[in-house]
């Protein structure tokens, strides 16, 4: 090394010494115990395009907690950094910067904002309950091995934006006070969220996860948003609660997701997406409405009960989960659903489909309400009984009013139900008499008699023999499951 060299570096280690900004080409070394110096002396760190050989380990410097500003830009980070159980009272900027070995900020606490933003990790980073009481951003990071957040607090807003997890990534037990943001973020291996806490919305969109992730007892308190995200393995979000709306429209899941236990008090949105294999919701609880529209899947493990609330807005999806019930031996909620299926329709229908559709619902429920034909049947037989009196058919008995009714009504009953004449309490020659009645009518001046009690009786029979046999459809179809 010449001369000029030599004079350079000095004045280089004089203007970083003194606090200035070092900002010549990336080739331009800066050694780890001169900025430590710095650190120590409580001034501010601003480095740029340089390569710092050596340890950051704060460590040796026993007697400092509380650091001033550091800002490190576009440069490599050659050896460790340690700031462990340190308190950052200015911000901490590390931009377009390259840490090839280990960084340990576990218990650290950084008073205000943090930016790492467009850096490269190439061995473990250890956030391990640390505190962020500023916004924490990590834009379009790589983390190529272990990042550890378990236990951390972040009191502001956090973004780890379209960052890349190549390596196993936790968050156990984690709290989020405000938003966060983890959308456009791919986890290449193993990711914990265990027993996080998200009291701001939790931003998921477009997320790729690639290996098994747990969200298993996470309390989301805001906004849940998996839109469009995509799990390549097993998910878990057994025993977690969702107070707010869970949106995973749109989402992609190929391996088993697990939602057993959870508690759903809003929305949660499935619609258009995709699960590969089983779904599991036992022994979960739904608050709020459950959204299938256009979803697709296989095997759907839920215990449903809440047909009222499901919405769905394509009949593929709701025949597949009618089927789906069925395979379960949940026969009752599949009924429900068929039910909801028919209403969906009969929304969509115009002209003589709706009029069927609705007498259809109105009959017998769809086929599935049993006991519907008997109370149309119950309806039909008054109505007719009321007819029957209000033309006096009863006046040939010497009977009073309630007498009378009850003579109409029984033989609206010998009616409706198609019985012998001879099960008539009333008497055969009564029977006759309410039988024979019909009005004249003049007609082109002749006298045409017509027998209005007989095509009243052949009305009402006609409609027994209807309910009857709905009935006894409806209830096969209930009772035969196979």
């Amino acid at each position: 090394m010449d001369f000029r060299s030599i004079t350079i570096i000095i004045a280089l280690f004089a203007l970083s010494s003194a606090g200035l900004t070092v900002g010549v080409n990336a080739e331009t070394r800066v050694f780890a115990g001169n900025i430590l110096k710095q650190i120590e002396e409580g001034e501010s760190v601003n480095l740029n395009d340089v390569i710092i050989e050596g340890d950051l380990d704060l460590k040796k410097l026993e007697n400092l907690s509380i650091i001033s500003s550091i800002r490190i830009c576009n440069s490599t980070i050659n050896g460790t950094i340690d700031f462990q159980n340190k308190i950052l009272e200015n911000e901490f900027y590390i931009y377009d910067t390259i840490i090839k070995d280990k960084a340990n900020f576990r218990g650290t606490q950084f008073n205000e904002d943090i930016n790492v933003k467009r850096s490269r990790f190439y061995k473990n980073i250890d956030f391990r309950g640390s505190k962020f009481k500023g916004n924490a951003s990590f834009w379009e990071s790589q983390f190529n091995r272990t990042a550890d957040f378990s236990d951390s607090t972040f009191r502001d807003h956090a973004s780890f934006w379209h960052d890349q997890f190549r390596g196993y990534t936790s968050f156990f037990e984690s709290q989020f006070n405000k938003t966060i943001d983890f959308s456009r973020s791919s986890f290449n291996e193993y990711s914990d969220f265990t027993g996080s806490h998200f009291n701001g919305s939790a931003d998921f969109r477009w997320s790729l996860f690639c290996n098994e992730t747990l969200f298993t007892h996470a309390k989301f308190n805001d906004i849940a948003n998996f839109s469009k995200s995509q799990f390549k393995a097993d998910a878990n979000f057994k025993s977690s609660l969702f107070n707010h709306i869970a949106d995973f429209n749109n989402a992609q899941f190929s391996g088993n997701i697990d939602f057993k236990g959870s508690r759903f008090n809003d929305i949660v949105d499935l619609s258009q997406s995709r699960f590969d294999k089983a779904v599991f919701f036992g022994d979960s609880d739904f608050l709020g409405s459950l959204i299938l529209t256009r979803a697709t899947f296989g095997h759907f493990d839920i215990y449903w009960t809440h047909s009222n609330r499901l919405i769905c807005d394509d009949g593929p999806t709701y025949l597949a989960l009618i089927k789906n019930f069925k395979d379960l031996e949940q026969f009752e909620a599949a009924d429900d659903v068929y039910y909801q299926y028919r209403e969906w329709r009969y929304s969509r229908n115009s002209g003589w489909s709706k009029v069927i559709d609705y007498l259809a619902c109105l009959s017998c429920g769809y086929g599935i309400r049993p006991m519907r034909p008997i109370s149309c049947a119950i309806i039909i037989l008054f109505l007719f009984g009321f007819i029957y009196k209000f033309y006096r058919m009863a006046r040939s008995v010497n009977a009073g009013t309630n007498q009378s009714l009850m003579i109409s009504l029984a033989f609206s009953t010998v009616a409706l139900f198609s019985l012998p004449r001879e099960l008539y309490p009333y008497g055969d020659e009564c029977y006759l008499k309410f039988i024979r009645q019909g009005i004249n009518l003049k007609l082109m001046g002749r006298s045409i008699r017509i027998p209005l009690v007989q095509s009243l009786v052949f009305c009402e029979r006609l409609i027994g023999w209807i309910l009857l046999i709905l009935f006894i459809n409806s209830l096969s179809r209930v009772m035969i499951r196979y």
